[in-house]
């Protein structure tokens, strides 16, 4: 029985952690990324829905590299945005692989 005793414990211990990390998310990062989304199926391929879509990432982009305010649900105020790809591929400014983020100097 004891044996079963600390083999329960023992597992609790590394569980314990992992249920944790799963409520310690950055909730912000979710809203920008489905404000992406939802522009993204706002716009339809054609000039007029291309430049949109462009005001829209742009404006994402420039929303998402700032730091964002301490909020009552979070103490994570960051949001790196390192790498970001829009798909499908449909307007000019999205080049041929719609990255839309570069971590290069360049």
């Amino acid at each position: 029985n004891s044996q079963r005793s600390l083999i329960l414990m023992i597992m609790t211990i590394i569980a314990l952690p992992m249920l944790s990390s799963i409520n310690e998310q950055n909730r912000v990062a979710d809203t920008f990324t489905n404000l992406l989304e939802a522009n993204n199926l706002g716009a339809q391929a054609g000039d007029i829905d291309c430049e949109y879509l462009e005001n829209a990432v742009n404006a994402w982009l420039n929303m998402a590299i700032v730091p964002q305010p301490p909020s009552d649900f979070s103490s994570l105020e960051s949001t790196f945005v390192l790498w970001a790809q829009l798909l499908p591929v449909r307007c000019p400014f999205q080049n041929e692989t719609g990255v839309l983020t570069s971590c290069n100097a360049t």
